[in-house]
């Protein structure tokens, strides 16, 4: 497989809440970038655990682009992450709680 960038989400203007919904366990590979737009205050974390992920328990994850009103990440997948699940999210107010996050997992 050839590696190449991975859209997170699909809609610029309402970027994670509409695209993560419909996204139906990516394949990702080792060397693809993680692409990360959105439009509207939010940010990027990055969970630990499945069970931080899933409580929207930021107390560990890592901090991976601050708060902004148009903000754009690219993550590319190194080979340590080969065979684990990613956990992304933002948690500017309730943003994590209506499910925009994103649970990838690297093949």
């Amino acid at each position: 497989l050839q590696a190449r960038w991975v859209r997170v989400g699909s809609n610029f203007l309402n970027p994670w809440r509409y695209g993560v919904e419909k996204w139906k366990q990516p394949t990702v590979i080792v060397g693809d970038e993680l692409i990360f737009r959105w439009f509207g205050f939010r940010n990027l974390r990055q969970f630990q655990d499945p069970v931080s992920y899933t409580a929207c328990n930021f107390n560990l994850a890592l901090n991976l682009h601050p708060t902004q009103f148009v903000g754009f990440f690219r993550y590319p997948v190194p080979s340590s992450d080969r065979y684990t699940t990613l956990y992304f999210a933002s948690n500017n107010n309730d943003d994590c709680q209506r499910g925009i996050k994103a649970k990838i997992t690297i093949s």
